[in-house]
Parts: C-alpha cells; structure tokens; sequence
C-alpha cells in the first residue's frame, strides 16, 4: 500500500488532535489504542480506517471479537491490512503507526509524534519510547 495523502498542516492538527485527548478515560470502542490512533489518521489524512468498527464493541471482550469478525484476525493483522507491510522501525517517523509495549507488557497501537509514540490511556493517553517500539507502519 503506498502512502496516504496528508492534509496541509497535518502536523499541526496532529499536535491538536493530541493536546485534545488530554483527560480522556480510556474506554473500550470510544477512547482505546486503535481507536485513539484512527482518530490521529484521520485528523492527518482525512480517511477514517476504523469506520467499520466503530461502535461494534464496548469492552475488551468485544473488540478482540471485532478483530476476528471485522478486522484481520488480531491488531497486529488488522493494522497490516489497513496500512500495508511493516517498516523497519529506524524508518518510522512522525505520523506512523507502531506496535509498542505498554505498562505490564501488553502490546497496544501507538501514533509518532516526536522520539516518542502516544497511545490511548487513562488521563488521556501515555508516552511509549523508542526502546518499547515493536513494529512500524508508514501511514
């Protein structure tokens, strides 16, 4: 898949589209990693990957019964095949999607925005350093 088309200023609207989040509970099928993610990318290229699954799942339960029925199987599956093959990590930047370890160790989506990534937590959302950088996609 080649890359999607960002909107002029996307890196501005990305930063906003952050800052927005702030205070945000985590909640399954509203405010979750992917979902939290789709949001940044459409903000950035104006295509809503998630259409499919918004509100299709409420709790964790759910949305690993949405992977399976809507989505590719699993995340990682599911986010190849909306994004296309994985990048080698020291080729993600600003804007691309990662696969990363959160706090106890569960792999969650995450969106670049510096040297970090930011995925979807309570408060809003939580910084993921490089070092916890699993795999990559170019959006």
């Amino acid at each position: 898949m080649t890359d999607k088309k960002r909107v002029d200023n996307w890196v501005s609207k990305l930063c906003d589209a952050v800052d927005a989040a702030r205070g945000k509970e985590f909640q399954y099928g509203e405010h979750d990693c992917a979902l939290f993610v789709a949001d940044l990318i459409q903000v950035m290229t104006g295509e809503d990957l998630a259409a499919e699954f918004r509100g299709q799942y409420s709790d964790r339960k759910s949305a690993l019964k949405a992977l399976k029925k809507i989505g590719a199987g699993d995340l990682r599956e599911t986010i190849t095949a909306k994004l296309g093959d994985p990048i080698p990590l020291s080729l993600a930047m600003r804007g691309d999607v990662v696969l990363a370890k959160a706090d106890g160790g569960e792999e969650v989506v995450a969106m670049i925005i510096d040297y970090q990534a930011v995925a979807a937590a309570t408060g809003g959302y939580q910084r993921l350093s490089q070092k916890d950088w699993v795999t990559a996609w170019k959006v």
